[in-house]
């Protein structure tokens, strides 16, 4: 049965009138992370079922056929974070993972952890260091289990996906199984009729027979009776197994592997072979949900077992307040039940509704992250994970906090739990990545390690650099806040944190890479001017337009960016563009536009996307999700040449464009040269429209041999002939002007969702933020073209620029390069002025790149050296304007006026 994205999304938030919400762990903003990640893919008529064929269609091909060929060279590296940022903020770590399996034969040493967004990883040595186990090249590199065959340490199955995604909507490419250790993976999904958007929560392996085993997924259990050869999938055909939700499925610990427990919405048993099962709950059991009056609806159920009592089971729950799907403002309940072999006893637990102190709210409980340990030595010792994670060593009758939220020893946010089979050693995989616990059993204090040497996982949304550094970037990551890059100023641990929540824009001062901004989610953005040390909070601006905005609300992960040729001014997308302009340090913000009055724009629709036109900062564009009710969004694109309300203008400062297809806008590119001309990408999986060309009057599609996956990210390679790089679900691609289609530019990068890039133009290198691996660089291909870059009508640049070709100053144009623009010149490359031509240096900078000299200015058409400046053009060196690097600096005709620049 297909489900519709916009439905969902719109039941979800009856009701919901723009509120901000500021607990991280609510139902309102788990949703929001949810939308921002995924809801954003669905078909443009939110069609999930769509969107997954699409999809499956993708991973064929690629299985079939890889990424196809490229004439351009890049040479990605990791840069981590590898290893957790310093800092002291609850935050900080590596990234999200959501399972952990030990190897049989020596688990305390060979651990293997799943990340939801980033891989295997596995550990020879406990812990103390991870290395990827070659799922690099994966189709979908999201990992939600991991199951060794017990006799077979070298058979290893994974399924990807993600097992805690609240909705059930997560992507996944099945089961894939490795028998030489993890060297080389092959796709075992024969009978799994639909593995696109659903989940693979659990692979239970059966130690006495490993050709059985089971899958618990979000569409029913699935058998095989041949997991170590052929591997076909059966559908089990129960009534209370299919087509239902499970989150997880395991053996009886008796060692007769008779029956089986599963659990999702209900728990049930079956002790022939999955044939039949029966409902463990219900009136006479202990455990009857209808009696619990408040939250009676159970919505997700997590079990395990301790052979310590193999009789016993535990289960850990969400119930919520209504049936059918969860609504933002659902409260809930979250309950521990233990069954003694033959009723249940129900363990009230504590972290909502303010019990014995504690206050949590009712609705800041994740539906997603429910697991449950219990000690393999004491049946009594049971750990729970959340938002918050607890712990009893009576069964279930008092709990405690096992680690402290606020700058404790453990990130939170926990998503499995596992004791070392020896019971001595609980291990947490969390939003943070790896540790463990080597005293769990503890009345007093818990001994902590932090295990993420290595685990290279993180989950960045945006990213920023400076041209005046190679190596500074400052990075927000969802679940792990906003960290640094700075191996220049700390070598040695070159990663730091510096604020709290879900990462996500950031910008440094291009003239001064002291002054810098971060932002949390919904655009909560802070400053520093001291490299980061510390940040202060920025108000948010108010909306006397919507009541329920005051202040104004924004997209989970919002945009802003500072002002092209005046770092002291940037604008921010709320629920409408605002601009903030400082003067020393104080900032006050100005609305630039009116969406609400003007075009009938819902008052909490956000804005999603800006780019700012370079060369003329009072052009500028920005896209918004106009949401309907009951219907699919409407995603609009909208211009202004006046710099919106502000330098005078007063009414109709804003018009429409109409782009040619309905998908979620993710990115606009405007180029330097022609303040008309744009590019945007979509989200999505809409074959050829990915991205589309705007040259001032006409749209085009300009997607040709882009996979059909999502382009998440543009931008325009400053300097080039119209040369684009995208970041896709899949990498990163490039054309220009000289190519017909778009190339790989992926060499030695995971098949991992690229969220952003962004070039470096004083170093020639590009950076790439992923949804998955963390941070990556490449060079940038310099070599010279044949073509020429010809100045075909007056041009100013004022930014950093990597120029690809010679550049001719054509007779009757000027070109004049501004104080904030350094032109990077390829090796043996020049600029030729042409009789008639002017080239105007005020102030700017023109140099090398890549390293090498370049040949300087050429004049033509005058037999003596040109006056600086000249009476009638040519050339003008005025305001500090440098010529640098080349070999000779001014060339007329054959005689060199100047010598070395």
């Amino acid at each position: 049965m297909d489900t519709n994205f916009y439905q969902f999304r719109n039941h979800f938030l009856q009701g919901y009138q723009g509120e901000i919400d500021s607990c991280e762990g609510s139902a309102l903003n788990q949703f929001r992370k949810f939308e921002y990640i995924m809801g954003s893919k669905f078909s443009s008529t939110g069609s999930v079922q769509d969107a997954g064929e699409a999809l499956k269609d993708w991973i064929t091909d690629y299985e079939l056929n890889g990424d196809g060929t490229s004439s351009i060279t890049s040479n990605w590296t990791s840069l981590g974070p590898n290893n957790t940022p310093d800092g002291n903020f609850y935050a900080r770590g590596v990234g999200r993972l959501t399972c952990i399996a030990f190897d049989p034969v020596s688990p305390n040493d060979t651990i293997y952890v799943g990340s939801p967004f980033g891989g295997v990883w596995k550990t020879n040595n406990g812990g103390l260091n991870w290395t990827n186990l070659n799922t690099e090249l994966l189709p979908i590199i999201r990992i939600s289990d991991i199951a060794i065959n017990p006799n077979d340490n070298n058979m290893i199955f994974i399924a990807t996906g993600d097992k805690n995604d609240t909705y059930n909507t997560s992507i996944s490419a099945g089961i894939y199984k490795s028998t030489n250790g993890g060297l080389t993976w092959t796709a075992v999904n024969s009978g799994l009729s639909y593995f696109d958007f659903f989940q693979i929560a659990k692979i239970l392996i059966n130690p006495l027979n490993p050709d059985e085993a089971y899958l618990a997924t979000s569409t029913g259990i699935y058998k095989t009776t041949n997991a170590t050869t052929s591997c076909q999938w059966i559908a089990l055909t129960d009534s209370l197994v299919n087509q239902k939700y499970f989150r997880n499925i395991l053996y009886k610990p008796d060692g007769l592997y008779s029956t089986i427990y599963a659990s999702g919405k209900d728990i049930i048993k079956s002790t022939n072979g999955g044939s039949s099962w029966t409902s463990m709950t219900g009136a006479g059991t202990g455990l009857d949900f209808s009696t619990f009056v408040d939250y009676p609806n159970p919505v997700r159920i997590n079990i395990t077992v301790s052979p310590n009592s193999s009789n016993m089971l535990f289960a850990s729950a969400i119930l919520t307040d209504a049936p059918g799907a969860m609504q933002w403002n659902s409260n809930r309940k979250f309950l521990v039940f233990v069954f003694d072999g033959s009723n249940w006893a129900v363990k009230d637990f504590l972290p909502m509704d303010g019990e014995n102190g504690y206050s949590y709210p009712s609705h800041g409980v994740s539906e997603g992250w429910l697991p449950i340990a219990v000690s393999p030595l004491n049946a009594s010792h049971i750990y729970i994970g959340n938002v918050v994670s607890w712990r009893s060593l009576d069964g279930g009758e008092n709990w405690s906090r096992n680690y402290t939220y606020h700058g404790g020893d453990v990130h939170p946010d926990c998503h499995d739990l596992k004791y070392s089979p020896d019971g001595q050693t609980l291990f947490i995989a969390c939003d943070g990545g790896s540790y463990k616990i080597t005293n769990p059993a503890a009345t007093s204090s818990l001994n902590f390690s932090a295990l993420n040497n290595g685990l290279t996982i993180g989950t960045i949304s945006k990213i920023a650099g400076t041209n005046k550094e190679n190596d500074l970037t400052l990075i927000g990551e969802f679940d792990l806040g906003s960290n640094k890059y700075d191996p220049v100023m700390n070598p040695s641990t070159p990663w730091t944190i510096h604020q709290n929540g879900d990462g996500c824009e950031q910008e440094i001062d291009f003239t001064n890479s002291d002054i810098m901004f971060s932002a949390s989610q919904k655009n909560n953005i802070a400053r520093s001017t001291d490299r980061g040390y510390p940040f202060y909070g920025i108000s948010r601006p108010g909306d006397p337009n919507c009541p329920n905005h005051d202040p104004q609300n924004a997209e989970f992960i919002a945009d802003y960016l500072m002002h092209p040729s005046d770092p002291n001014i940037f604008y921010a997308n709320y629920t409408d563009l605002f601009k903030r302009i400082y003067i020393g340090n104080s900032g006050s913000w100005t609305q630039v536009s009116d969406f609400y009055n003007d075009f009938g724009i819902n008052c909490f629709d956000p804005l999603i996307a800006i780019d700012i036109a370079p060369n003329n900062p009072d052009y500028i564009y920005v896209a918004i999700e106009n949401m309907q009710d009951g219907e699919p969004s409407e995603f609009l694109l909208f211009k202004t040449i006046s710099g919106g309300y502000d330098n005078g203008c007063s009414s109709g400062c804003w018009t429409e464009l109409f782009p040619p297809n309905p998908h979620y806008i993710t990115g606009i590119a405007v180029s330097p040269y022609d303040e008309n001309k744009i590019w945007i990408c979509y989200s999505g999986y809409g074959e050829n429209d990915k991205v589309k060309y705007f040259n001032g009057s006409d749209w085009s599609d300009f997607s040709d041999e882009l996979p059909n996956l999502p382009v998440n990210n543009i931008i325009f390679d400053y300097g080039s002939d119209d040369g684009l790089f995208v970041g896709t679900d899949n990498g990163v691609y490039y054309r220009n002007g000289t190519m017909d289609h778009w190339e790989p530019f992926k060499e030695n990068l995971p098949n991992v969702n690229v969220s952003e890039v962004e070039i470096n133009y004083s170093y020639n290198t590009i950076k790439a933020g992923t949804f998955g691996r963390g941070l990556w660089e490449s060079p940038v291909p310099c070599n010279l073209l044949d073509n020429t870059f010809d100045i075909l009508n007056d041009q100013t640049w004022n930014i950093p620029m990597r120029i690809d070709r010679n550049i001719v100053v054509k007779s009757g144009f000027t070109l004049t390069i501004l104080s904030n623009a350094i032109i990077h010149m390829p090796e043996e490359s020049k600029i030729i002025i042409e009789t008639g031509g002017k080239l105007i240096l005020d102030g700017g900078t023109i140099t090398n790149s890549c390293g090498n000299t370049w040949q300087g200015i050429e004049v033509w058409g005058n037999p003596s050296m040109p006056q600086i400046p000249p009476n009638q053009g040519w050339l003008v060196i005025t305001n500090g304007g440098t010529i640098e690097n080349a070999e000779v600096a001014v060339r007329v005709g054959s005689e060199d006026y100047t010598g070395k620049g």
